[in-house]
């Protein structure tokens, strides 16, 4: 359990991970690995600059999520878990880290592509409400440019800006949506605003759209993840892009984790998380 309006756990992604172990020679799913990482990494700018304002006048594609407008070329999805640091800056945490009691954390998330970014939480995979866009952050605004990171929560919100976890054991399911056009029917912007209301009621998705999503996470995709930058503190690059509204430089520290499928035509991608708190 989670304190605060939502729900949270923190993380474990099964993923294929690359080792070099002597002289041996990469194997064909290591190969795939440094391909994706160096793929995602690889189209950052050489430089960090001001990311792309949001578009105006998008339309949703159509009442389904997997039926979004295709993409010209393939999705990629890379995130960091950092955990909270008393007086210091927050550090990283490796993929598979089960969190304790007490602990926060939060998300840094950036694509690869120009479009839209949801998060929803299924406690014990169920239950689903959606914590990203926030009505408190932005105004409930979601887009996001091509390797602008996001946080969630956002350290910019005055009261909002940590996932605590609290109570007993738990695995929890993340999932991190991205989609190059605004997903239908799921309400962003003012129209969050007006749901949430003062009490800032989280949305929940029907279980036609939700069935959508949970299908997109099954889709097969490459993985990366990297064990090296656990327990590193978030850099001064980092924290200027994402208070600055910035996209992250070729230079710049790499995600934990990428998933990607850069042969897909969809546009929509859907990572899940599973979040272990003991």
């Amino acid at each position: 359990m989670i304190g605060g309006r939502s729900r949270f756990v923190a993380s474990v992604s099964v993923l294929a991970i690359a080792f070099c172990v002597g002289t041996a020679p990469a194997s064909p799913a290591q190969d795939e690995a440094e391909q994706t990482r160096g793929w995602f990494i690889g189209s950052r700018p050489r430089t960090s600059g001001p990311a792309r304002k949001a578009p105006t006048g998008r339309k949703p594609a159509s009442r389904k999520p997997k039926a979004a407008a295709p993409a010209a070329s393939g999705i990629g999805l890379g995130y960091t878990i950092f955990r909270e640091v008393p007086g210091r800056s927050p550090v990283r945490v490796a993929p598979g880290t089960v969190f304790r009691a007490s602990e926060a954390v939060r998300l840094l998330v950036e694509t690869n592509r120009d479009g839209f970014l949801y998060i929803f939480v299924a406690e014990n995979g169920a239950d689903a409400v959606m914590i990203y866009p926030d009505a408190r952050l932005s105004s409930g605004a979601n887009f996001v440019a091509a390797h602008q990171p996001a946080e969630v929560p956002s350290s910019r919100h005055p009261a909002f800006q940590w996932f605590r976890f609290e109570g007993g054991a738990a695995t929890e399911h993340i999932f991190v949506v991205f989609s190059t056009e605004k997903l239908p029917l799921v309400p962003v912007g003012e129209a969050l605003v007006r749901y949430s209301g003062s009490s800032y009621r989280l949305w929940k998705p029907d279980s036609s759209a939700w069935e959508d999503i949970v299908a997109a996470a099954g889709v097969p995709r490459a993985s990366f993840a990297s064990q090296s930058t656990a327990e590193t503190a978030m850099t001064a690059e980092e924290q200027t892009a994402t208070a600055r509204s910035m996209v992250l430089s070729g230079g710049a520290a790499e995600p934990a984790v990428v998933e990607a499928n850069r042969a897909s035509g969809s546009g929509l991608f859907v990572t899940r998380i599973l979040l272990r708190h003991e």
